[in-house]
């Protein structure tokens, strides 16, 4: 079954001491995007408020860096270092832009079984997503994480097509795919089909085009499995 991440974006600790938790009812993990923050020293500012917010919840650590759509931008030293530095914190997940910091993944080794490695595309879905895919799942990760921006519907299928056939080859490997944008709204609702690990909500704020609110995303798929 499809699992739903939740994405929250705050700007500040209270904007995390503001969220109500009935508000993330429906979602198995939930997504904080430090890059809504201006630099590294406010992300350790907030982060003792956001995990003790979320204690006993599955959360995923996400630095989305403007390399990959995002809104901070740091160096790839920062950027390692950032990761490491919320390790101290046992989040459940950490996300880690794998072809944009491949460094980071040495630098993190240890903590594997926490990692999703993700890739984004927001031009197009690459021919050559294939390979990628099968590159990020050789590195035994957690789970294995793409999304990119279709040019069609044909686009959107071709990517759920890819997604459940890949899955079949790895069965081992967890992997999560999304199209984005308007067209791509199908993709994130059909993990029953495409047998995509995780798909992702948002909480008030998009944190990615097409990103469906928590509460309809959740009646949709709970509808497809009954």
């Amino acid at each position: 079954m499809t699992e739903i991440v939740v994405s929250i974006n705050p700007k500040s600790a209270d904007d995390v001491r503001s969220i109500q938790l009935q508000a993330l009812e429906g979602a198995d993990v939930i997504e904080w995007r430090a890059d809504y923050l201006s630099n590294a020293a406010e992300i350790f500012e907030v982060a003792p408020v956001v995990f003790e917010k979320f204690t006993g919840l599955n959360l995923l650590f996400t630095l989305r860096t403007k390399r990959e759509g995002g809104e901070m931008e740091v160096s790839d030293e920062e950027y390692t270092d950032i990761l490491k530095g919320i390790t101290v914190y046992s989040p459940t997940f950490l996300d880690i832009e794998y072809f944009s910091y491949p460094q980071a993944l040495e630098a993190l080794k240890d903590f594997k079984d926490k990692i999703v490695l993700s890739h984004h595309n927001f031009s197009e879905i690459p021919l050559d997503l294939s390979t990628k895919l099968k590159e990020m799942i050789e590195q035994n990760v957690y789970l294995v994480k793409f999304s990119g921006m279709p040019r069609s519907e044909r686009n959107v299928l071709e990517l759920m097509y890819l997604t459940n056939d890949i899955t079949d080859r790895f069965p081992h490997a967890r992997i999560a795919t999304m199209a984005m944008g308007s067209l791509g709204k199908l993709s994130r609702i059909a993990g029953r089909w495409t047998k995509s690990a995780w798909t992702f909500a948002s909480l008030g704020r998009e944190t990615a085009p097409g990103q469906l609110p928590l509460p309809e995303l959740r009646r949709i798929l709970d509808q497809l499995d009954s």
